[in-house]
């Protein structure tokens, strides 16, 4: 073998070492991040089931915050990989054009997983939020387990009353409510934008000292601004708190305000507010209140709100009824919010 076979023959078989070795620095990175992205999932598991101690002391909220910041030292953590990896490419000028491009391609796919993660982040603690909420609240009692078993085949149909009684007038609270601490609680908002249902143990602690502020801002799901001639007000709907200002002092919450009418609003809500808020401040009993907006499929706009109370000390305050979201003259399409006088 002649002594220029024997320098191509290790100039291939170096080159070939090169490339095998730049294969594996680019599959070494991709498993760290994807080691990372996991690790970041099991990080929300964790946080979700360690959230059983929160609830068992009745702060709900507590959890879904600690839940909802541990994608975000995920992200954090993707950020330093993907500097590594720019410094790592920065480092290493003298790889062939192939192989830098290819980095080059790797380093702007991990741009792109940053970029795409802070809605992730965003999205992820909702639905894992919401099943963890559920599972937990299920395992310790603490409150809702009958929250949403309400349809629209159960309910009668509108006959020209504001409400109908349902189950006897009979509300559907636990044992482990009635006894346990005060609390409040606003479901997380589905995948179409749309309120759960709320609850909440209300004392006079709870109730508000101060006027309402402005909730212009929030845009519940199927939000139309529309007037009317006729309705009290002009306006056909009103930005409904589930739970009323007067009873928790939630004001802006988006998880609180949904799209009603006039009609709902002030004739077939407020009354029964009214009711328990005077109860409360009249004999400083605690009430049991849940309001549960119910929707015929993917409508945007409920078609009404069931609504339960039900005093501690005394059975002064016992109902459980279903209000009818309606405006007399007015047919309104519940999977928009969209409307047109009869």
């Amino acid at each position: 073998m002649t002594a220029q076979r024997r320098k191509r023959r290790m100039r291939k078989r170096n080159r070939n070492r090169r490339r095998r070795n730049n294969r594996f620095l680019i599959i070494k990175g991709i498993m760290k991040r994807l080691a990372v992205a996991l690790s970041g999932a099991m990080a929300v598991i964790v946080g979700i089931a360690a959230g059983h101690e929160y609830y068992w002391t009745g702060s709900v909220d507590q959890t879904l915050e600690a839940v909802c910041e541990i994608p975000g030292a995920a992200l954090e953590l993707l950020g330093v990989a993907q500097e590594r990896g720019q410094d790592l490419l920065e480092s290493m000028p003298e790889l062939p054009d192939g192989v830098q491009k290819t980095l080059a391609k790797a380093a702007d796919g991990m741009q792109g997983l940053t970029g795409w993660m802070p809605d992730f982040v965003t999205e992820l603690p909702k639905q894992a939020g919401q099943l963890g909420d559920q599972a937990v609240r299920w395992l310790f009692g603490i409150a809702g387990s009958d929250a949403g078993s309400t349809t629209l085949e159960t309910i009668p149909e509108y006959q020209g009353d504001s409400y109908v009684e349902l189950y006897g007038n009979v509300p559907s609270f636990t044992d482990e409510e009635r006894e346990g601490p005060a609390y409040e609680y606003y479901s997380e908002l589905d995948w179409l934008g749309r309120c759960g249902y709320a609850e909440a143990k209300i004392t006079q602690a709870l109730m508000p000292t101060e006027e309402r502020g402005q909730i212009g801002a929030v845009r519940p799901s199927g939000w139309h601004t529309v007037k009317y001639a006729g309705i009290d007000g002009n306006y056909l709907y009103n930005r409904c708190h589930l739970i009323g200002y007067q009873l928790t002092g939630e004001n802006a919450n988006e998880k609180n305000l949904i799209t009603g009418t006039r009609y709902m609003n002030v004739t077939g809500m407020l009354p029964w507010e009214n009711l328990v808020a005077d109860y409360i401040q009249d004999t400083g009993d605690a009430v049991l209140y849940r309001v549960t907006p119910v929707y015929d499929g993917d409508n945007l706009v409920a078609s009404g709100v069931e609504m339960e109370a039900e005093s501690l000390e005394s059975e002064e305050i016992r109902f459980h009824i279903f209000v009818f979201n309606v405006q007399p003259g007015i047919i309104i399409d519940y999977a928009n919010g969209e409307s047109r006088k009869e």
